[in-house]
């Protein structure tokens, strides 16, 4: 009798126990604050949010146009900026968008890359860095255009970022196929190891040209957007990721044979908020999370923003070394094209900042390098 009366308290305790765990889970889910795309995109916000709101000062900055810096064409190549320098592609500009030099070297030879998908530079090591998605290495230059050497980064990626002290993080590619599947790595180019490789748990062999991860900074840290787990961490130092700072919610548009699909692009940060923009089949929207009420909004890209510091362009997104600043560059032909309209559209803005960026439109060429423009967050 004794014996029933042990085995169904143990039943009893474990059951309970395993209740509470349970709770206790839950519990600790829910901490994590959630950015719920999914229900901001079904009651879009019915108003226009003032760009004030979040940006303190718009600053204009044509990149300069001369025989040895003429980009041509009218694709965007990869971007990286730092604390004073500007690298568009394999040009070299300072952050008055003075020319300096081209970086790197374009060709089949042994210092040379095909294709550079992305770059990134350490200011401290007066080093540049080109990732080719043909060889799948890093190439590595001097300030001066010096090879100095590369590393087999063993795999397409889609992004890299200079971690400081030759520690490289390389995000792998969203387009094919992957034996040794992983999220992103990160290579020592002193000694070419992988010192850490973030493998998220997805199987092997998964197409992924519906997924895409993001890296940003804010407030001298480095935060991560996992797409395939829905969930933003910040980095550590070895660039090993911290627990979740936020999941994102796409509910029924994370389905990619869905109408509806969407992908994240862009996030960048504020003291305030999280901005976003988000590609889908139906258009181009962005979005804003507020950490203090925990509250999303979306609009379509168009519409979400009223420029009322100068009256002008309205994309925020792709911040710069330091979270400090967003940046975003548009083709002289376009900001020609576009300026009437949009000091119509806009209102509540400053009349002579409108005045003085009509002024610099008007002074540069229809062909001329791109406008970059650096909006200073609050």
């Amino acid at each position: 009798m004794k014996k029933e009366y042990l085995f169904v308290f143990i039943v009893f305790f474990a059951f309970f126990s395993c209740k509470n765990g349970k709770k206790e889970t839950e519990t600790l889910e829910t901490q994590i604050p959630v950015i719920d795309i999914e229900k901001a995109l079904d009651n879009p916000s019915s108003q226009k949010l003032n760009l004030s709101e979040f940006v303190d000062d718009i600053k204009y900055i044509p990149l300069q146009t001369i025989s040895q810096s003429v980009i041509g064409g009218k694709h965007i190549p990869p971007v990286f900026v730092s604390e004073n320098f500007i690298f568009y592609g394999d040009m070299m500009f300072d952050r008055n968008g003075r020319f300096i030099r081209k970086l790197g070297k374009i060709g089949q030879g042994p210092e040379e890359y095909l294709m550079a998908l992305g770059i990134t530079a350490d200011e401290e090591r007066q080093e540049f860095y080109v990732h080719d998605n043909f060889s799948r290495n890093i190439y590595i230059y001097d300030f001066n255009n010096t090879f100095k050497k590369k590393i087999q980064a063993s795999d397409r990626g889609n992004n890299i970022l200079s971690f400081g002290n030759g520690n490289i993080l390389l995000i792998r590619d969203f387009f094919g196929y992957f034996d040794d599947f992983y999220e992103y790595r990160v290579i020592n180019t002193n000694t070419g190891e992988i010192v850490y490789t973030r493998d998220s748990g997805i199987m092997g062999n998964k197409y992924l040209s519906n997924i895409q991860n993001l890296i940003w900074r804010y407030n001298t840290q480095t935060f991560y957007y996992e797409g395939s787990t829905d969930s933003i961490f910040r980095l550590k130092e070895n660039g090993a990721i911290d627990t979740p700072r936020f999941i994102i919610n796409l509910g029924k548009y994370k389905n990619s044979d869905s109408e509806k699909f969407i992908r994240v692009g862009e996030i960048v940060e504020n003291s305030q908020y999280l901005f976003f923009s988000i590609s889908a089949k139906n258009g181009l929207f962005y979005g804003a999370y507020e950490k203090q009420t925990e509250k999303t909004v979306m609009k379509k890209f168009d519409e979400f923003f009223n420029n009322d510091i100068d009256g002008g362009f309205l994309w925020l997104f792709k911040d710069t070394y330091d979270g400090r600043e967003g940046f975003y560059s548009i083709f002289p032909y376009l900001a020609k094209e576009r300026i009437e309209m949009l000091s119509k559209q806009n209102t509540g803005y400053d009349k002579e900042k409108n005045q003085k960026l009509r002024q610099l439109i008007n002074n540069v060429e229809e062909d001329d390098n791109q406008i970059f423009y650096f909006f200073k967050l609050k």
